[in-house]
């Protein structure tokens, strides 16, 4: 008679040869998954790298005093968009312009704010705004002024964007498994739960560039003014006493004014970019570009910088100075000294 099938000795053999396979196999594929997962998760890693960078160029492209400030996370009404880095169905000028920036980071459009898996898992931009920080006008020396700069985070999570975790998202409850980030957080925030790790950035190191591109703009006017006091000097008679800092005729006379009540200036202040003004004008400069900081605050000039009050008004010795406020991101005249950073010449 011919046997059919397997013998129950030969499928014992079977399964014990089966098991050592597995036990041999599982190993190897336990690594394969990891070192996808560990793929998937670097590759996260890059992107959130890319975008953050992106974040970062955009807000030094933006003008006055909104330069170097990040744009604010995306919320959208139709919850379309929580905790996102930009809304695409806007067409404003500030979001197409954001829109360019992060598209040219080299990550794909689709991958922007969520992750490029089929679950769309959301990636999450947090913020901190208008963090301030007190640096040395020249970097390590000089009296000291506040920069204000933001500070923000990316990371991925398992939210997936179909998912309640998502659709009931707002500010204070982002996406994912990690808390709002906030001002008094900065220092003990960390990611929970499943949130992949985090690519922190800020805008301070830009701020520094613009505050050294300041200091440099104010030294140029410094020099200028100084030259051509020379330049005028050396034409006049030997014995001349006259102050030949350059005088203010577009309009604008402020006359002679005590310096104690003025910042030390006899003459002044006159703000340097002021349709009224035309100093720089006559200096052969363009008030629009030097006659501001590289935020876009007004620079002041006085032509006879007295702070002690012991002269009388144009009187020698001949002194000029510049003023602009310590708060670099202001726009406004300081009114009060403890505001003004003055540097004399």
């Amino acid at each position: 008679m011919v046997q059919k099938g397997f013998t129950l000795i030969e499928m014992l053999i079977a399964l014990v040869v089966l098991g050592l396979m597995i036990l041999t196999v599982q190993p190897m594929l336990n690594m394969a998954f990891t070192f996808i997962e560990k793929s998937m998760q670097m590759e996260e890693i890059l992107n959130n790298k890319k975008l953050g960078d992106a974040l970062v160029e955009y807000a030094r492209n933006r003008d006055g005093v909104s330069r170097n400030r990040l744009p604010a996370p995306v919320y959208a009404a139709d919850d379309s968009v929580n905790g996102g880095l930009y809304d695409p169905t806007k067409t404003d000028s500030e979001s197409l312009a954001l829109a360019r920036t992060l598209l040219a980071a080299g990550v794909q459009t689709n991958a922007i704010n969520f992750d490029s898996t089929a679950a769309k898992n959301a990636r999450v931009y947090q913020v901190v705004s208008g963090q301030t920080i007190e640096v040395p006008y020249y970097g390590s020396t000089g009296d000291k002024v506040t920069l204000t700069y933001d500070y923000g985070v990316l990371y991925a999570t398992k939210c997936m964007r179909a998912s309640a975790c998502y659709k009931n998202a707002t500010a204070a409850n982002p996406p994912g498994d990690s808390a709002q980030i906030t001002a008094a957080t900065i220092a003990s925030w960390g990611i929970a739960g499943q949130d992949q790790p985090p690519i922190a950035f800020s805008t301070l190191d830009n701020q520094k560039q613009l505050l050294r591109a300041t200091a440099g703009r104010v030294n140029q006017l410094s020099e200028r003014f100084v030259t051509d006091f020379h330049n005028k000097i050396r034409l006049a008679a030997a014995d001349s006493t006259l102050n030949f800092f350059e005088t203010n005729t577009g309009g604008l006379a402020l006359g002679n004014v005590d310096p104690a009540l003025n910042f030390g200036c006899r003459d002044g202040w006159y703000a340097l970019s002021a349709a009224n003004v035309d100093v720089l004008t006559k200096l052969g400069l363009n008030k629009s570009e030097m006659g501001v900081t590289a935020w876009g605050a007004p620079i002041s000039y006085c032509r006879d910088f007295d702070p002690a009050g012991t002269g009388t008004w144009n009187d020698p010795p001949h002194y000029g100075a510049l003023m602009i406020n310590k708060n670099m991101i202001s726009t406004a005249v300081p009114t009060v000294l403890a505001d003004a950073l003055i540097i004399p010449f």
